[in-house]
């Protein structure tokens, strides 16, 4: 058994990985992958706005002004584009944090 901690935001998870006849340096890098997943989720947000075209799948964008640590840059890993009567051009996204809070 391999285990690698990390996390974001000051917490840690210890992520352990047990695979049968797996080599040690194999394990330690599944499990080194597995928390990287893992982490990758725990800063995901969604967004709802006016539609506009220059915004692209893996740019990013920055939340700020919230004064807590979800202030931080995200890289944009979906968009959808909606038209209607009533609310117009609108988009939304899925956005994927970067746990460090570095770019």
């Amino acid at each position: 058994m391999q285990t690698v901690q990390g996390g974001g935001s000051g917490r840690f998870w210890r992520h352990g990985i047990v695979r049968p006849n797996l080599p040690a340096e194999e394990a330690q890098r599944l499990a080194q992958r597995t928390l990287a997943d893992l982490v990758r989720h725990e800063w995901t947000a969604w967004a709802t706005m006016p539609g506009e075209l220059s915004l692209t799948a893996r740019r990013q964008v920055a939340i700020e002004g919230t004064g807590t640590d979800w202030d931080r840059l995200y890289g944009i890993d979906t968009i959808r584009r909606h038209i209607d009567a009533g609310r117009g051009f609108t988009q939304s996204l899925a956005l994927q944090g970067n746990p460090t809070g570095v770019g």
